[in-house]
C-alpha cells in the first residue's frame, strides 16, 4: 500500500473498531517489510517480513516470479541458490532491529519457487540447518511465526511455508 493508502486503511479500521466494539473484536494490523521505514505506531499487531535482500545500495525483490528470482540468483550469487538462501536467512535474523514485530511473516519466503524451480533442495540438511539457525536467532524476539498459504493459493506451492520440517523444529 502507498503511505496514503495505509493511512486510509488505518482510519477505516479504527472507525470499524469503534462502530462494532460491542459486537466483535477488530484488530488493526500491518505487514511491514523490514526496509519499509514506515510509521508503525497505533497498530494492535505488526507482521515483520523480509521481501528484499539489500546488496550494496540495491534492494532485490524476492517476492517476484521465478524467472526474476533466478536472475537475482545468477547475477548476485553466481547461480548458487544456497548462497541466495543463506543471504535471505541472514537478513531474516536482523528483522527485530527494524521494528517491534509480533509475528514473523512467511518465514521461508525464499522457498516459494522450490517446487517449480530447482534453486535449492528444501529437504536438504544445509537448507534446514540455515532455516533452523535463523529461527533460533529469532526465538524470544518475535513471539509468533505465521504459517502462510499465499503461494498455495497462487499455484506456486502445494504446501504452506514454513515447511512442516521447520514448524516441527
Amino acid at each position: 500500500m502507498s503511505l496514503e493508502g495505509t493511512e486510509q486503511y488505518k482510519k477505516e479500521i479504527t472507525e470499524l473498531k469503534q462502530k462494532y466494539e460491542n459486537e466483535i473484536d477488530i484488530f488493526l494490523g500491518l505487514e511491514v517489510d523490514m526496509y519499509a521505514g514506515c510509521d508503525m505506531t497505533g497498530y494492535d499487531y505488526l507482521i515483520g517480513s523480509v521481501h528484499y535482500l539489500k546488496i550494496g545500495d540495491e534492494y532485490l525483490n524476492l517476492a517476484k516470479p521465478g524467472d526474476v528470482v533466478e536472475n537475482i540468483i545468477n547475477e548476485h550469487f553466481g547461480g548458487d541458490g544456497l548462497k541466495y538462501m543463506k543471504a535471505y536467512y541472514s537478513s531474516m535474523t536482523k528483522l527485530p532491529e527494524y521494528g517491534n514485530f509480533d509475528i514473523i511473516g512467511h518465514f521461508d519466503l525464499v522457498s516459494m519457487h522450490s517446487e517449480k524451480r530447482n534453486f535449492f533442495d528444501i529437504e536438504s540438511k544445509e537448507y534446514l540447518n540455515a532455516a533452523i539457525e535463523a529461527a533460533e536467532a529469532l526465538k524470544g524476539k518475535i513471539p509468533f511465526f505465521e504459517v502462510n498459504t499465499g503461494a498455495m493459493a497462487r499455484g506456486q506451492k502445494s504446501i504452506p511455508y514454513p515447511s512442516l520440517a521447520i514448524v516441527k523444529e
